[in-house]
């Protein structure tokens, strides 16, 4: 009875976390020109590709705690371990990228007018990458304790709490609202993965 009560929580999670995310992209859709949306779309396939960057170390944690393969003690030297090591590369990524991005042209066709992209929307895009990998981390530790439920909620909050920031959409111009967008999502991400981080004593 445990069993199928937790797979029918945690199916009604994913399914509701997926209709709250397609009402998202239905109301970029019906507010923004075809070139807006794209340029959102772009932000937000970059930092949901966080998921794919694993390496297999992730993978591995998650079989190892699964067969029961170390101790209590030892998986949280084992995360936190895969942790570290994600920051640096995550932290080695974003100055390739800040490299990169400095020598582009930064200025965009937007609705038929030539708009001048700063620095502060790639660095919130940076910033909300990083902090959604830490979130996708956060979830793996949750997954080793088989706390399935826990995710499921949480994804539904993740999703209804970005349909709830896109309604911004309606009241600002578009370079503004893709700042606070991303910000939003960076600090949701944080606040979302705090809690398993504190783990780590110190």
């Amino acid at each position: 009875m445990s069993l199928l009560k937790t797979t029918i929580k945690t199916s009604f999670g994913k399914a509701s976390s997926l209709l709250l995310d397609l009402g998202r992209n239905f109301l970029f859709i019906k507010t923004l020109s075809v070139e807006a949306f794209g340029l959102l779309s772009l932000g937000n396939n970059m930092i949901q590709s966080n998921k794919y960057l694993d390496l297999g170390f992730a993978n591995k944690f998650l079989i190892d705690s699964y067969d029961n393969g170390f101790s209590s003690k030892e998986s949280k030297q084992v995360f936190y371990a895969i942790v570290i090591f994600e920051l640096f590369l995550l932290t080695l990524f974003g100055l390739v990228f800040k490299l990169f991005f400095s020598n582009l042209d930064r200025s965009v066709n937007l609705d038929g007018d030539q708009l001048q992209v700063g620095i502060f929307l790639p660095l919130m895009l940076l910033l909300a990458f990083f902090s959604g990998r830490m979130y996708k981390l956060s979830l793996i530790w949750r997954r080793h304790k088989k706390k399935f439920i826990d995710i499921a909620v949480l994804e539904v909050v993740l999703s209804a709490s970005l349909l709830a920031g896109s309604l911004l959409v309606l009241i600002l111009d578009f370079l503004t609202f893709a700042n606070s967008y991303f910000f939003f999502q960076a600090v949701l991400f944080l606040i979302l993965s705090i809690s398993v981080f504190k783990i780590f004593p110190g």
